[in-house]
């Protein structure tokens, strides 16, 4: 098979040769593999066909004679000789008569293409093809366009007979927010990203027993609680972490000593910011704050910006007094939904105390009071 094409590598040596052209879809389906499952099977990536999907999109080319889908289809293809004919790029590979040996592999747009091949009239498809690379590269791919809708198993990489270290592989998808595994998840970018400032303190089995400080739950609900939040721009899960770690490193910075385990008052009292239910309450509180302003008209903050709202965050984060978080607090066990209510209200209270310039903790029911006056609190403070 041959045709002409615009080959180039998108970043560098490193990266994989695409081949842009265009084929009739039924052309495609010759030497492009749709999956490599028994019949038996009905997972895979591409998964069953969806027989409504393929009539709508069939019949979409069939209402007008304008109607056209410019969006390619991204398949591999091993085995292509890259040559130049009479000035022009053209990439050459051969077709088996073995179905099971196509040289190509769909790894997007199979529907687009089952549905254009039942016209009677050939219709062109666009094609970015990945040119003869490894098998790894192939499960990199599919999991990276098909992961972010619907989680694709590693047994359905397998299934489509692709030969690849998953151990390898899965490093590599961290810098991507994926896996092949369903557990790695916002707790796996938190504990492993550099973004994060979480890093390697997440309570979970790859972290160690003596480092392990913050909730594994805490941290899936935050970002839940984010995406859910009434912002579209934040519904999407990579501008919820953005969100959720850009937050979190600024708390690091501007209350470093509510990171450390121990109060620096008392050394019987620790600090209360990494708990689980403080995470969860300060996280919800800043996200209502921000959401609120970026609704505002002629709003400056998008929410999947970080730039844009971060010195508003900041600004919020200051008005909140460190000591919060050092000081004993009356209730001891808050992981419920009364006690994350109780930090917050202590929360709110702070923050209104702070902007009418009075003492931080009046009428903060949070706080232990008998605890403050014991540690001398006040002199304290004035040391």
């Amino acid at each position: 098979m041959k045709y002409e094409a615009f080959v180039f590598k998108q970043r560098g040596n490193a990266s994989p040769s695409l081949a842009l052209f265009y084929a009739p879809a039924t052309e495609i389906l010759e030497w492009a593999a749709i999956d490599r499952l028994a019949p038996k099977e009905k997972g895979g990536v591409q998964r069953i066909e969806n027989k409504a999907r393929t009539k709508h999109l069939a019949e979409f080319f069939r209402r007008h004679e304008q109607n056209v889908i410019p969006t390619s289809v991204i398949v591999s293809l091993e085995g292509v000789v890259v040559s130049e004919e009479n000035g022009k790029t053209v990439i050459n590979f051969d077709v088996a008569n073995d179905a099971a040996k196509k040289p190509g592999l769909v790894i997007d747009g199979q529907h687009r293409l089952l549905g254009m091949s039942q016209l009677d009239e050939p219709v062109l498809v666009p094609v970015v093809a990945l040119l003869n690379v490894d098998d790894g590269e192939k499960a990199f791919q599919f999991i990276v366009i098909n992961n972010k809708g619907q989680k694709v198993p590693t047994d359905h990489i397998r299934a489509l007979r692709l030969d690849f270290k998953e151990d390898s592989l899965n490093e590599r998808l961290k810098s991507a927010r994926l896996s092949v595994k369903d557990t790695y998840t916002s707790v796996g970018v938190a504990n492993d990203s550099p973004e994060s400032p979480f890093r390697g303190i997440v309570d979970w089995a790859k972290t160690p027993k003596e480092d392990r400080r913050v909730s594994a739950a805490a941290i899936e609900q935050s970002v839940h609680l984010l995406m859910n939040a009434g912002d579209r721009l934040l519904a999407d899960q990579d501008a919820a972490e953005d969100f959720f770690f850009s937050l979190w490193r600024l708390t690091k910075e501007v209350w470093p000593r509510a990171w450390e385990v121990d109060s620096p008052y008392d050394d019987d009292v620790e600090t209360h910011l990494l708990n689980k239910s403080s995470i969860i309450a300060l996280t919800d509180l800043i996200k209502d704050y921000l959401v609120k302003w970026a609704s505002f008209p002629k709003a400056s903050i998008l929410l999947d910006e970080p730039e844009t709202y971060q010195e508003h965050m900041k600004e919020l984060l200051d008005l909140i007094a460190e000591d919060f978080w050092l000081v004993a607090w009356r209730l001891a066990s808050l992981d419920t939904a009364a006690g994350r209510r109780a930090i917050t209200e202590g929360l709110e209270q702070v923050i209104q105390n702070r902007r009418a310039e009075l003492p931080w903790n009046d009428k903060v029911s949070l706080i232990d009071t008998t605890w403050l006056k014991r540690v001398k609190y006040r002199t304290l403070q004035e040391d």
